[in-house]
């Protein structure tokens, strides 16, 4: 059981590095430090997982940076949770007569290789520990999040969510213990532990997922549905499920994105470099937005033996798709020109003309996803974009 479902997603996983080596090559050249000592990129590797132990914060902060960091690793599952479960296998482990808590601990043994990632920054936490004071305070720590971690995306997985009070009352018992003294610090660790254990084995169900033909149907809210057209309906539908993780996703990161040039243009007095990084910002906030006409054209082809029988023309489908799209990220392109507008970097008719310059920068990206090589061109059309639009703006 546990050979056949770390098969497929290692399959599933190829295939998706596979259409994304050049973004991942990319990704790993701009976020390695070369020239920062070991010590220096291992604690900015655990910054994340340090941050609740920060001094000068209260308990409320602490407890939600937990809930996000546990959020995360949950959004990180929920991307891949087709892929965890099994796929196709899924159909046929469920109708096997295997204990439930052999189903647990095969859950647990995937999401560990799952959460490879995730733990970088755990192992990178674990390090830093051993030149902090109180160490050993600090290593409970580390295993209880990594306990309510697990019972989180177990949780999640397993579509059970009426252990939710549970799971809080959990994280509020690990807040306390930064609270306080060391004695209380370890009452405080403990009982988190205890909980902790008690949602990884509680729930009875296995967090394998339903079959693939069950849980990639489509299917759009009755409110949304009403008055709309007929072609709007299938891409709402697309973008809900089965890949609305990955549009929330994207959302999370445009938006992290967003605050940090916001940080950065605040450093800077909103000069003239604001604008450059307007720019910036923008054609990245094109490039990841454009994801999404990939997302819309895989839930177009797995529903195509359904939509064939629609009286839907292609070049209309195709239309709404793009008008989707850029409805998705029109909040994320204007967030920096009105910005800049309140803070009088730039004026309302140069915000209005880069406002319209990103409808053909998105035009020509959705051209750029029919190729194989959608990544290295869209960032080759994003920074030809900013080069013709900066001779304008800036």
């Amino acid at each position: 059981m546990l050979s056949y479902r770390l098969r497929w997603y290692a399959l599933e996983t190829t295939r998706v590095l596979r259409r994304r080596w050049q973004a991942l090559l990319l990704g790993m050249l701009l976020l390695s430090p070369a020239m920062m000592p070991v010590l220096a990129q291992t604690r900015l590797l655990g910054a994340p997982v340090l941050a609740p132990l920060t001094p000068g914060h209260d308990w409320l902060w602490r407890y939600a940076c937990l809930l996000l960091l546990e959020g995360l690793a949950v959004l990180w599952v929920l991307i891949q949770r087709p892929a965890i479960a099994g796929g196709p296998f899924a159909a046929y482990l469920r109708a096997l007569p295997i204990p439930r808590w052999q189903r647990r601990l095969t859950d647990l043994a995937v999401l560990l290789l799952v959460n490879t990632p995730i733990l970088l920054p755990v192992l990178a936490a674990a390090i830093s520990f051993a030149v902090l004071p109180h160490a050993a305070r600090h290593y409970f720590y580390l295993i209880d999040l990594l306990l309510l971690t697990l019972a989180a995306q177990v949780q999640i997985l397993a579509r059970s969510r009426r252990d939710l009070p549970l799971h809080l009352l959990a994280n509020l018992s690990l807040v306390a213990g930064m609270q306080g003294g060391p004695s209380f610090a370890l009452i405080c660790s403990s009982a988190a532990t205890v909980l902790a254990l008690t949602l990884l084995f509680k729930t009875p169900d296995s967090a394998v997922a339903p079959s693939t033909a069950g849980a990639e149907r489509a299917a759009t809210p009755v409110w949304l549905s009403r008055g709309l057209p007929p072609a709007l309906r299938v891409s709402l539908a697309a973008v809900r499920h089965p890949y609305r993780y990955r549009w929330l996703l994207r959302a999370l990161t445009l938006g992290a994105g967003l605050v940090g040039a916001d940080l950065l243009m605040t450093i800077w007095q909103f000069d003239l470099r604001a604008r450059g990084l307007m720019l910036l910002c923008q054609a990245a906030v094109g490039v990841i937005a454009a994801g999404g006409y990939r997302d819309l054209g895989e839930a177009h082809r797995r529903a195509a033996s359904y939509t064939r029988a629609l009286p839907l023309k292609p070049h209309r489908q195709a239309a709404w798709d793009t008008v989707l799209v850029m409805t998705y990220a029109l909040p994320f392109y204007a967030a920096l020109p009105l910005l800049l507008l309140c803070h009088h970097a730039l004026d309302a008719v140069s915000a209005c003309a880069d406002l319209l310059s990103c409808i053909p920068l998105l035009l020509l990206l959705r051209l750029a996803h029919r190729h194989s090589q959608a990544v290295v061109l869209g960032s080759l059309l994003a920074a030809c974009w900013t080069c013709a639009v900066w001779r304008f703006l800036i």
